[in-house]
């Protein structure tokens, strides 16, 4: 088994939370999921701040896949 953990700012995150319309996770929340969040020692961290093109072409790297046609 590998582990691909997505990591970003809190800032980043709150946002993209905030930006959601009917998410199931309120972003009032955060704030206690980080404090509680254990991050894997052994995983690939991608930093979601890139492009959601860079972080698929980094995980597929890592997962030695092929992109699809």
């Amino acid at each position: 088994m590998r582990l691909v953990y997505l990591k970003g700012p809190e800032k980043l995150i709150q946002q993209r939370l905030q930006s959601r319309y009917n998410h199931f996770m309120s972003a009032d929340l955060l704030d206690t999921q980080l404090d509680i969040l254990e991050e894997p020692k052994t995983a690939l961290y991608v930093d979601i701040s890139d492009s959601p093109l860079e972080i698929v072409a980094q995980i597929q790297t890592y997962l030695q896949l092929l992109p699809q046609a």
